[in-house]
């Protein structure tokens, strides 16, 4: 008696073929074949016309990537492998540290001054604009930043100037 043979031994190779032909081009999309041009983008940001420090600039690529660059004292940065085309860019400051408080004196806490005593005592931290400006919440978002580009070249030049 003769064992019953495989499926695919039986099948025409017309469709043998045209499944292995199939399985082939699936494999070159999940794969990525022709991966994106890429390139790198180097520039300032500034704020109020001075050098932008403390914040991270976010590129948004068309390859639904971020790439992100910590912006130096000169507000200057460096970013590469971005892919060429149409690139949507946020900006996020850093927060301030905050300073832990003190251990309380010993002999425990001295009693809370209540009502006007206490609020007329009250200062609040003296920290001007100019050392720390705070850029607007609407630059954290690509949608909301009105910061874009496009990527044309291998290494290319963007600079902006953000604004209340």
């Amino acid at each position: 008696m003769t064992q019953p043979k495989d499926r695919w031994q039986t099948a025409p190779a017309v469709s043998r073929r045209s499944l292995a032909g199939l399985l082939v081009a699936a494999a070159a999309v999940l794969t990525g074949c022709g991966d994106l041009p890429r390139g790198g983008l180097h520039g300032t940001l500034t704020f109020q016309g001075k050098p932008l420090a403390g914040a991270t600039v976010m590129f948004f690529g068309k390859d639904n990537q971020v790439y992100r660059a910590d912006l130096t004292k000169e507000g200057t940065y460096t970013v590469s492998g971005v892919p060429l085309g149409p690139i949507r860019v946020a900006v996020q400051q850093f927060l301030p540290s905050v300073t832990p408080r003190p251990d309380p004196p010993p002999g425990g806490p001295k009693k809370p001054e209540m009502g006007e005593a206490r609020d007329a005592a009250w200062k609040p931290p003296e920290i001007t604009a100019e050392e720390r400006p705070r850029v607007p919440a609407s630059y954290g978002d690509p949608g909301t930043s009105g910061l874009a580009l496009d990527l044309v070249e291998a290494d290319q030049e963007w600079s902006a100037e953000l604004t209340n």
